[in-house]
Parts: structure tokens; C-alpha cells; sequence
């Protein structure tokens, strides 16, 4: 007897520390295997108990897949301007589905997408849209709050819901190259997918005016499909740090080279377009490039430029004028060639920084700009004006601005 309690005795310490230690690692039995909900991509296939963490991406997967939603526009009419839609012989009334990805970004129910994603709506006047959330359940009292065709963002709106999972904003400054990035959307029409990446590069560019908000964007290798464009590009915490919108492909199918709008900058275009309908944006009306992009051939016979190669030079490229007839730039007495050395006492080593600084002012006020013309310097005044609608679009040379769309023109 006295053998088998210490046997006994021996068993419960062993079963003892093996819970414990079970307890220290994080391991817990499933209690179900129940999925829930018809579109449930985020409902895990069984219920875990609270001791056990999920691995992080599968954490920040749960935070953001919920404000993810599918967008789809049922009646549309094709294009017979289109080419390929001759050949498949649509006529104006054949109807066409457009489809998309949003973020929720308010418990009563206004979305984010991008305006690629709406614009044939918009435009066409007609079509019905048609949300669903990411556990299936779906709306079809939607409206176009308002578009932006600069910085390719729109807001719907849900009317008449409440206690929506809105996302979580991260701070899309703070990022780093190589930080985790995961793609949310509906690529393809498989609804609520989720990718994993990291983000590429932080302030891609490409030549433009001041004009075109795409002129920042993160890039990133989560794979971003058509049906992608207006889902979350979130940070390892769950966190929205942007919103995809374009891929560089020679196939129109993912590569590895998406892009988002990072998340600050839309920030501001969803706040606008939820107050007012629309987006007033400052502008001094000049397109303008890097000195070191400009060759020297493209420059008037015995012109000079400031020998340290800093600032940005006032040139057009076709589609823009180097100084918009009746701009601000014009009234202040810029004139192509002129080189932006600083703006408000601050040297400007980037071209970019002359859009930042236009961008993150407001209408009516006031830029002291040093210029370079003809190898002196000399201070000049712009009073910033609202944009005029349609100013300083046109297409990147390298992205792909509607993925849904690749061959679109």
C-alpha cells in the first residue's frame, strides 16, 4: 500500500509539471471545428482557448481581415469604343460586373476604395453596388460619397448599419524597408485573401506635377491581383499602413512589384471626401523634374545650372506645361527653366520636396521661394490657389494604374 501511494504520489507530480510546462509554451487542445459564417475566411476552423497565441501573422490576418470588404457593381455597360469588345461583338447594353476591395474605416459604414474601382459607375451613371463583409454578410443600400481622381481614392458609404469592424490606422511614416507587409483582398473573386510580403521600398516616385498624389507610393512583393485594388495593405500588427492600388507587371498578373497609397497621405483624402464630397487641393501650377534628370541637350543654348546639382527645375514633359498658364507660378513670374533652390528658408535637395511642401499647406496661403534663373538667385512669392480640376493628370510611365484593367488605356 505504501509502495502504490508513493507511485501515486509520483504520477501527480509528473502530471503536474507536464501542465505547466504545456501552460509555458503556449499549448492548448481544440475544443470545436466549427467554421462560421458562409464567407467566414477569417473565422479560424476551430475555437481556441485564450492561453493559446496565435502565430503573428495569423494575429495581424484576425485584426485586419474583418474591415476588408468585396465590392462588386452589377450593371454596367461595356465599351464599344473598346477594341476587344468588338471583337466579342458587346453591344452599349450588354451589362458588365466591375469588382473591387474597400476598408471600412467607420463603424456607421463609410468604405475607402480606390476610384478605379467606381469610376465606370460614376461615369456611366448607372449600376448598382453591392458590399459584402468578410463573415457574408452583404449591402446593397450603398452610395458614392465622393471620388478623387488624383490620389485614385473614393469613399461609399453604408447607409442605415452600425457597429461595423472599422480598421485600425498604423503610421505608414514610421515604416522601414523590409518591415511585413500583408495584402488584403479579393484578388480574382476569391473573397477576403490574404498575402504575405515585405514592404520593397518606401517613396517611390516618378515624374510628374504636384498635381498627382500617386507621386508616393510603398511598394511592396504581397502579391496584389485584380480584384485587389482598395483592400488593406497592414503592418505585422493588423494595422492599415496603406491602400493598394497599382502593380508594374509586363503581364498584367502579379510580379512581385505592387503598390499602396501610403496610408497618412490617404488619411487626409478619406477625411475630405467624408466632409465635403470632394477634395481642394493646393497647387502653384508648375511641372518640374530633378537637375540631374534633365539632359543637357534639353536646355537653351548657353544656359547654366546652380553647380551643386540641388533643387528642382521648372520643365514641362508633354503633358504638362512647365508653368500652367494663369497658375499661381505664372502670376508670380516663373518661367521654365527657372530652378527652385528653397522653399521658406528650406533648401530643397529633392523635387519632391517642392510637391510635400504645396501639398501640406492650404488654399491661400503664402511660399516664399529662392530661384536660380540665369546664374543669379532671386526671391519670389506664390499665393497657392485650389487645383483645378483634371490638373497634372497623366498616366506613370511604369505603373499599371487600374489592375483590374491591365490592358485598359
Amino acid at each position: 500500500m505504501e509502495k502504490f501511494i508513493r507511485y501515486m504520489a509520483v504520477f501527480v507530480a509528473g502530471f503536474g509539471a507536464c501542465t505547466v510546462f504545456l501552460r509555458l509554451t503556449g499549448y492548448a487542445p481544440p475544443v470545436s471545428s466549427v467554421p462560421i459564417g458562409r464567407n467566414a475566411a477569417y473565422a479560424t476552423t476551430r475555437t481556441v482557448s485564450r492561453s493559446e497565441p496565435l502565430p503573428p501573422v495569423a494575429e495581424a490576418a484576425s485584426r485586419v481581415g474583418p474591415s476588408v470588404v468585396s465590392i462588386e457593381i452589377e450593371g454596367l455597360a461595356s465599351d464599344v469604343g473598346d477594341e476587344r469588345n468588338r471583337k466579342r461583338k458587346l453591344l452599349p447594353d450588354d451589362e458588365m460586373v466591375g469588382s473591387g476591395s474597400g476598408i471600412i474605416v467607420s463603424l456607421d459604414g463609410y468604405i475607402v476604395t480606390n476610384n478605379h474601382v467606381i469610376a465606370p459607375m460614376a461615369e456611366q451613371k448607372r449600376g448598382k453596388l453591392f458590399i459584402t463583409l468578410a463573415d457574408g454578410k452583404e449591402y446593397t443600400r450603398v452610395r458614392i460619397i465622393g471620388r478623387d481622381t488624383e490620389s485614385d481614392l473614393a469613399v461609399l458609404k453604408i447607409d442605415g448599419v452600425s457597429g461595423l469592424p472599422k480598421a485600425a490606422w498604423g503610421d505608414s511614416d514610421k515604416l522601414r524597408v523590409g518591415d511585413w507587409a500583408l495584402a488584403v483582398g479579393n484578388p480574382l473573386g476569391f473573397n477576403s485573401s490574404v498575402t504575405l510580403g515585405i514592404i520593397s521600398a518606401l517613396d517611390r516616385k516618378d515624374f510628374r506635377a504636384e498635381g498627382d498624389n500617386l507621386a508616393h507610393v510603398l511598394q511592396t512583393d504581397a502579391a496584389i491581383n485584380p480584384g485587389s485594388s482598395g483592400g488593406a495593405l497592414a503592418d505585422i500588427q493588423g494595422r492599415v499602413i496603406g491602400i493598394n492600388t497599382a502593380i508594374a507587371s509586363s503581364s498584367g498578373g502579379n510580379v512581385g512589384i505592387g503598390f499602396a497609397i501610403p496610408i497618412n497621405d490617404a488619411r487626409k483624402v478619406i477625411d475630405q471626401i467624408i466632409s465635403t464630397g470632394k477634395v481642394v487641393r493646393p497647387y502653384m501650377g508648375i511641372a518640374f523634374a530633378g537637375i540631374d534628370e534633365i539632359e543637357p541637350t534639353e536646355l537653351p543654348r548657353g544656359m547654366s545650372l546652380p553647380e551643386d546639382g540641388k533643387g528642382a527645375i521648372i520643365i514641362g514633359n508633354g503633358a504638362n506645361e512647365a508653368v500652367a498658364k494663369d497658375s499661381p507660378a505664372h502670376r508670380a513670374g516663373l518661367k521654365s527653366y527657372d530652378v527652385i533652390r528653397a522653399i521658406e528658408g528650406k533648401t530643397v535637395s529633392e523635387p519632391s520636396q517642392v510637391r510635400d511642401s504645396i501639398q501640406s499647406r492650404k488654399v491661400g496661403e503664402k511660399l516664399s521661394l529662392r530661384v536660380y534663373r540665369d546664374g543669379k538667385e532671386f526671391t519670389a512669392s506664390v499665393t497657392l490657389e485650389a487645383m483645378p480640376e483634371g490638373y497634372g493628370s497623366f498616366r506613370p510611365r511604369h505603373f499599371i494604374e487600374n489592375p483590374d484593367n491591365p490592358s485598359a488605356p
